[in-house]
């Protein structure tokens, strides 16, 4: 391998998807075209992943080096970033999930936009499921109002809006470029003025809200969060969280949204929001069903 920096930092956290982490690693060994690093950390799979970790070869010639981190448990996806992060020796960081596939010239696209924006602290991508249709990769920060909105479907309901004589919000158009007030973290470009600035991914984060929470630490910060259409990545949405039981998964998320809450809100919406949260989430479910009726 060349042994000059890279320019990248590629950052997989995987675990328990050693298929879906083939498709990962295959299409940017294929694909990557700047100078680039790749750290894999994968978090205690049981699935075999570690046997093929220690088998793949990178043979693209921009790689300048490939690493395993293989973690005995499962520590959550920020802590497991975090030690890929702390590995990494480029001025820019590219965090992509296990289930995605870039596809060419992903790379020195994003550089293009670093060179473009010199306040940029996070970029987001256009992301689509494996059969081409579009996946939502731009949201705006929660509220306490927006996220209860949210889990009882409100949100999507023009007749709400118009009984609380607000307008209804307006679609994302993905075709353009723009800043956002946040971008979903399965693919995040990050710039080294970001982690300066904003620090690493917080460890109180096991998985959900990570993203979020980072996006608003780079925009408090000063620096920008933006959106482009000019890469595609595709994505394989929660292969991995198929596979952790339903109830886990929901202790999972109470706690995440309750620090999150927490953190940027106060204690008093973080009480209310982690009770109220899973009890709306259950309302919209049984609304919906028995709209279906």
């Amino acid at each position: 391998m060349d042994k000059s920096f890279p320019e990248i930092s590629v950052v997989v956290v995987t675990w328990n998807v050693r298929e879906a982490l083939r498709e990962c690693l295959s299409s940017i060994d294929r694909e990557a075209d700047a100078p680039f690093e790749l750290l894999v950390i994968d978090n205690g799979s049981e699935d075999g992943t570690s046997e093929f970790l220690r088998t793949f070869d990178v043979s693209n010639p921009h790689c300048r080096r490939f690493e395993i981190i293989l973690n005995p448990d499962d520590l959550g996806y920020s802590t497991a970033a975090n030690q890929g992060i702390r590995k990494s020796s480029a001025p820019n960081v590219l965090l992509l999930n296990p289930d995605t596939v870039i596809r060419p010239r992903t790379f020195s696209a994003l550089l293009g936009a670093a060179g473009r924006y010199p306040k940029l602290g996070v970029l987001g991508v256009r992301i689509l499921n494996p059969d081409g249709s579009p996946q939502a990769s731009v949201s705006d920060i929660p509220t306490f109002r927006s996220q209860l909105e949210m889990r009882l479907g409100l949100h999507k309901s023009a007749r709400y809006y118009r009984l609380i004589r607000r307008p209804m919000p307006e679609k994302f158009d993905y075709s353009r470029e723009a800043i956002v007030p946040q971008i979903k973290g399965a693919v995040a470009f990050i710039t080294q003025a970001a982690l300066f600035r904003a620090g690493l991914w917080d460890d109180g984060f096991f998985l959900w809200f990570e993203d979020t929470d980072f996006c608003k630490r780079v925009s408090d910060a000063g620096l920008e969060v933006r959106y482009t259409p000019e890469v595609t990545v595709y994505h394989r949405s929660q292969a991995g969280l198929s596979k952790m039981p339903f109830f886990e998964r929901q202790m999972i998320w109470n706690h995440s949204i309750r620090r999150y809450f927490r953190k940027h809100h106060g204690l008093v919406q973080s009480v209310v929001i982690s009770i109220l949260d899973p009890l709306c989430m259950f309302m919209g479910m049984g609304w919906k069903a028995l709209r279906r009726v």
